[in-house]
């Protein structure tokens, strides 16, 4: 601010005008020279070794210097040897995909949902027009994988059908060399799995091969022989379209029902994002405290939160919720911190020259462990607000909840005080003690123009004493549907959990 002052008060106002206006010819000039943006981009350009190593060696030193939990689950050392191992491969041109796949195993080694690699903005659009898709829609349940839909309408496979093979690779090498690009966080393999199923034909492009066609074997539906097929390649075009759109996955973001006569009500809660949230004209605040007052009005006993699906958003709108029905005062963080405030590499990276000075601002140094904690009231305890739920709470979660939707599991889980929560489904796609997210550095390695969303905050939840460091809250009730159930449209954690209230107010009326 004090900057603005002084130039309004030094430059006449054409002077002032003409700064920026030079300013803004430096920055279009830089941006184009930067992106290329008006020159060809052959897909099968291949990158000298010098190339390479130069980009290797500036995204190695960026993730040691910025990354805030690149050591959370991974020592230094053994990252040191890996980052090693790794180089010492470079001995050959690549392609741009060959990089990028070449790099992704770095990425996932961090064990963080939120850190990404992307292509170069060149390479994502001259694909975009000529990319060649899987055909198919996969479930994957209990190690085995299921066809349960295609892309083209030409194809004619019974849903339920067993994947076995992919142009004669076993659907299981398929699935661990996914495993090995994907990040997740810690050591959790329940978002993986959902991921696939959201992403597998794009996954699939990504990481293993771009052919024409696809050779695939196959159980048939309630069959024991084993057929074999041909599809062809279909297009990400295709794809969107056959998929649930943006509009249907998050209309009913929030949705409240009542079970009378099981004396019970499910919220669904899709999104903490705001955004989201009031595209479709909901009010959450409202929304929540008017779902809380009807629940009490009629007396309810019993409520079950379903965030499956839920991939996080803002803290104060998890918070809220969570304030309707844990019994104590409750803190979110216990420490929120960056690893530097000094980047080396921002040359290659969106931030301009003003965010080093802004960014430390936010920040003091921690003297014990040499890090950087964020200022400001964020370990204030949360007190629980009115209309409050006392009765019993059911929390559905799965692989893709992750990030705010894990955090509000584990808060949930750690601050039952009164044993009045159980959990149903599967882990938890986010880490239980936290995650590394906040604010992002968007790394551009300066060759292949590869991007990295690198988070730039640590974030360790308030909670203790869980056994697994290194995973997502695991339910108390493990629930793995059935293909059968998945293809008739059965909700099987649902029932499942419906089933268990019924069964507990049976017994108590005993």
């Amino acid at each position: 601010m004090r900057n603005r002052n002084f130039c309004r008060d030094k430059l006449n106002p054409c002077s002032f005008h003409i700064f920026f206006l030079c300013l803004s010819i430096i920055i279009l000039i830089a941006c184009s020279r930067e992106y290329g943006s008006d020159e060809f981009y052959d897909v099968e350009r291949r990158f000298t070794v010098s190339e390479l190593e130069q980009d290797f060696h500036i995204l190695r030193s960026a993730l040691e210097e910025a990354h805030p939990g690149i050591y959370r689950y991974t020592t230094e050392e053994e990252f040191d040897n890996f980052f090693d191992v790794i180089e010492s491969r470079i001995i050959g041109e690549m392609t741009e995909i060959e990089f990028f796949r070449f790099l992704s195993p770095i990425i996932s080694k961090i064990n963080c949902v939120h850190t990404h690699i992307h292509y170069s903005t060149e390479y994502a659009d001259v694909i975009r027009d000529y990319c060649k898709y899987f055909p198919l829609d996969l479930k994957f349940i209990d190690d085995k994988v299921y066809i349960i839909g295609n892309y083209n309408d030409k194809i004619n496979i019974m849903p339920g059908s067993e994947l076995l093979a992919i142009n004669d690779k076993v659907i299981k090498e398929l699935v661990n060399m996914l495993f090995g690009m994907i990040s997740s966080d810690g050591h959790i393999d329940s978002y993986k799995y959902r991921l696939l199923e959201r992403e597998f034909a794009e996954m699939y492009f990504k990481y293993i091969e771009q052919p024409d066609s696809f050779q695939i074997r196959y159980t048939p539906h309630s069959e024991t022989t084993v057929d074999k097929i041909t599809l062809p390649a279909t297009t990400l075009k295709s794809i969107w379209a056959a998929r649930p759109s943006y509009e249907q996955r998050y209309r009913e973001c929030l949705k409240f029902q009542i079970f009378e006569q099981s004396n019970l009500a499910v919220l669904t809660v899709k999104t903490f994002v705001p955004r989201i949230i009031k595209y479709f004209n909901f009010n959450y605040d409202q929304f929540i405290d008017s779902t809380f007052t009807e629940i009490k009005d009629r007396r309810l006993e019993n409520l079950i939160l379903d965030v499956r699906w839920n991939d996080g958003g803002q803290e104060s709108l998890i918070y809220y919720l969570l304030s309707k029905f844990l019994p104590e005062p409750f803190q979110y963080y216990s420490r929120i911190e960056t690893a530097t405030t000094e980047y080396s590499f921002l040359k290659y990276t969106d931030k301009g020259f003003g965010f080093k000075f802004f960014n430390a601002l936010n920040y003091r140094k921690d003297e014990f462990t040499g890090r950087y904690l964020l200022k400001g009231d964020w370990n204030q305890y949360i007190k629980p607000t009115e209309p409050h739920f006392d009765g019993h709470v059911y929390i559905i979660i799965n692989g893709y909840a992750f990030s705010g939707a894990a955090e509000f599991a584990s808060l949930a889980h750690y601050n039952d005080k009164n044993n009045k929560i159980k959990f149903i489904g599967e882990e938890t796609g986010g880490a239980y003690y936290g995650n590394n997210s906040g604010d992002w550095i968007k790394l551009m390695l300066p060759n292949t123009k590869i991007r990295i969303d690198i988070p730039i905050r640590f974030y360790l939840l308030a909670v203790s004493h869980y056994a697994h460091k290194d995973r997502g809250l695991i339910p108390d009730y493990i629930i793995i549907p059935k293909i059968e159930q998945i293809i008739n449209g059965i909700d099987s954690e649902l029932d499942f959990t419906i089933k268990l209230i019924k069964q507990g107010i049976s017994n108590e009326s005993k």
